[in-house]
C-alpha cells in the first residue's frame, strides 16, 4: 500500500511560498508520487497524510494558526519548509521546528542559522530553480510595455519591488541610482512592481530615467523583461532567497547583490555591495518578530553605486565574467535537478 503524502500550503491566496510549493508538487508528481493537496489554514484531519508536508512552517503560526496537534496526531511523519529573514529564529520557532522528522531550507545560511538558534532536528538544504522558459534562446518582446523597455537606448537596471520594501533595498537602490544618473544619462533605473504599491517606492519618485513597471507579467514575457535589461541589482538586507538574482543569472546578466549570507551559495562570485553594519530588520513589525528575531546587513548605498559605475564602464569585460556563472545556475539550479533532489529527499521518508 502506498503511503498517503499530504502538502499543506497557502492554496487560497498567492504568496512566494505558494508558487515554490506548487513546483514541488508538480515535480514530485512527474517523478510518480501521489500527492494530496490540502490549504495550510483549511485543512481537516482526513487531509493530513502518513507523511505530511507544511509550506511554510512558521507564518501559519501567527497569521492563521494551524493545528499542529492534529497533524502530530495523524501523521508518521513531518517535513517542513521555511526559510530565515534574520541571522536567528526565535526559541518559539526552533521549538515548532523541533517537532518536525526534517526541515528543508533553500540555503546554506538558513541551515546554519536554524542549527544556531537551536534547532536540532535533520536539516536539507533545498535551493529554489529556475524553470525552463529561462533556459530559452532571445526573443523580440510580445508584451508591448516590455517592448518599450527593449527599445530605449542605453543600459538598463532591473530592481524587483513587489514587497518588503526595506528588506529589499530600494531606498539603497534609490540612493545609488540618484548618484549614477548624474554622470550617465543614458542609463534607467527599470522597477518591477506587481500591482501592489510598496510604500519604499516612494524613495525611487522624482529621480530621473526611473520607471516603474507596474503590470504582472507571464513568464514568457518576464523572461523578456530580463533580457531587455542588462544589470540585475539585489541589494537585500536579508532574506532565506533572492530568486530574482538566481533568474538574471539564468538569463546572463550582470547580477550585484549585497553581503548577505543567502547568496553564498550561488552568488560568490557575483559583484556585491559592501556593508557597514548589521540592522533590525522588521523595525516596529513585531509580528514578524516573533520569528525572525535576529539582525540583517545595511548595503552600503555609496559602494552600489561604485558597483553600478564599474559595470557600466567596464561592462563588456564584467559581462564575460558572469558566463561561468550562467551556465552554473542553468546546469544546477534548473528545477528538475531540484526535482530530483527533493525526491530523493522524500522517498527516505516513505
Amino acid at each position: 500500500m502506498k503511503t498517503r503524502i499530504t502538502y499543506l500550503y497557502p492554496r487560497r491566496k498567492r504568496v512566494s511560498f505558494t508558487i515554490v510549493a506548487r513546483k514541488h508538487i508538480k515535480e514530485l508528481r512527474k517523478r510518480g508520487l501521489g500527492i494530496h493537496e490540502a490549504d495550510i489554514h483549511a485543512f481537516i484531519k482526513d487531509d493530513v497524510g502518513e507523511l505530511t508536508l507544511v509550506h511554510p512552517v512558521f507564518y501559519p503560526l501567527i497569521d492563521s494558526p494551524i493545528n499542529y496537534k492534529t497533524i502530530i496526531r495523524y501523521s508518521k511523519k513531518m517535513i517542513g519548509f521555511d526559510v530565515c529573514d534574520t541571522d536567528r529564529i526565535t526559541p518559539l520557532a526552533s521549538y515548532v521546528a523541533n517537532l518536525f522528522d526534517l526541515i528543508i531550507v533553500p540555503s546554506s545560511f538558513c541551515k546554519e542559522v536554524y542549527k544556531r538558534s537551536g534547532v536540532f532536528t535533520d536539516i536539507e538544504v533545498l535551493p529554489h530553480g529556475v524553470d525552463d522558459v529561462f533556459l530559452r534562446e532571445p526573443r523580440e518582446p510580445r508584451d508591448k510595455d516590455v517592448k518599450r523597455i527593449y527599445e530605449l537606448k542605453g543600459r538598463k537596471i532591473l530592481f524587483f519591488l513587489w514587497h518588503s520594501g526595506f528588506r529589499k533595498g530600494a531606498d539603497v537602490v534609490a540612493d545609488a541610482f540618484s548618484r549614477l544618473v548624474k554622470e550617465f544619462d543614458n542609463v534607467y533605473l527599470i522597477v518591477k512592481l506587481a500591482g501592489i504599491l510598496d510604500p519604499f517606492v516612494q524613495f525611487l519618485y522624482n529621480i530621473p530615467n526611473v520607471i516603474l513597471f507596474n503590470k504582472w507579467l507571464d513568464d514568457e514575457d518576464l523572461v523578456d523583461l530580463y533580457d531587455a535589461c542588462d544589470i540585475v541589482v539585489v541589494p537585500s538586507r536579508g532574506g532565506g532567497f533572492e530568486l530574482n538574482a538566481l533568474e538574471g543569472l539564468a538569463r546572463g546578466k550582470i547580477v550585484i547583490v549585497s553581503q548577505w549570507g543567502s547568496f553564498d551559495d550561488y552568488c560568490k562570485e557575483c559583484l556585491r555591495c559592501g556593508s557597514k553594519k548589521t540592522v533590525d530588520l522588521f523595525l516596529g513589525d513585531t509580528i514578524a518578530k516573533t520569528i525572525h528575531c535576529g539582525r540583517g546587513v545595511e548595503p552600503d548605498s555609496q559602494d552600489l553605486y561604485q558597483k553600478l559605475k564599474y559595470a557600466l564602464t567596464m561592462y563588456d569585460i564584467v559581462k564575460k565574467k558572469y558566463e561561468s556563472l550562467q551556465r552554473i545556475v542553468r546546469t544546477q539550479y534548473t528545477w528538475d535537478k531540484v526535482g530530483n533532489r527533493l525526491y530523493n529527499i522524500i522517498i527516505r521518508y516513505i
